[in-house]
């Protein structure tokens, strides 16, 4: 077929489709054209978060795994007891972790369900082992202190298993030591009393 002289393009596709579907063409038909569909997109979607959650990554220790599962079931804590104070340099040695819950004592059973989850053994209300053997005491006010809210906002920030803690000042815990005056309180305080001179001279 030969193409003539100033012959617009599309009316040929006009003529074209009116031929095809067995009409004539119109002055003012036009052929519709067919609906392009769009592909799904691959990969992750923009705005959604493909990485699995923190509390789950395994390479993680179990306390670490612990600490961020509590954050983003947005539990507050703060690390208090010998715990904290070992962080802040104090040469002694312990055998659990003490944890101050800021949520009401009421709600224990939701921490508890959290530790299952992550494979501890719960040995009581306020008492969890977890894989590697960590023993965990959660409690839900501390003697000599004031709220939880309070003596977070002067807690100190560590980093500490790779995530960022708030932890107890010494001078806090040696308050709370010297308001329980339990037998395992009172050499805890020889130690404190010790780090918190050399960090005056300091």
């Amino acid at each position: 077929m030969t193409k003539r002289a100033g012959q617009d393009p599309r009316r040929r596709s006009i003529v074209w489709c009116a031929k095809k579907n067995g009409a004539r063409p119109g002055k003012n038909q036009r052929c519709a054209r067919p609906q392009r569909r769009r592909k799904a997109a691959l990969g992750p979607q923009s705005g959604r978060d493909s990485r699995p959650p923190l509390a789950t990554e395994p390479k993680r220790p179990p306390l670490a795994r612990l600490f961020l599962a509590l954050r983003q079931e947005k539990v507050p804590f703060l690390i208090i007891g010998m715990t904290a104070a070992v962080l802040q340099g104090v040469p002694v040695v312990t055998a659990d972790v003490d944890l101050w819950i800021g949520s009401p004592r009421r709600e224990h059973d939701r921490v508890l369900q959290l530790c299952h989850r992550l494979g501890a053994d719960i040995q009581a209300d306020y008492v969890a082992e977890l894989p590697d053997g960590s023993e965990l005491n959660f409690a839900y006010e501390v003697a000599g202190l004031k709220s939880f809210r309070q003596e977070k906002k002067r807690a100190r920030r560590l980093r500490w298993l790779g995530v960022w803690v708030s932890v107890l000042s010494l001078e806090q815990i040696q308050r709370s030591k010297t308001a329980l005056q339990r037998p395992k309180d009172k050499v805890h305080l020889i130690y404190l009393d010790q780090a918190l001179k050399l960090r005056r001279r300091l």
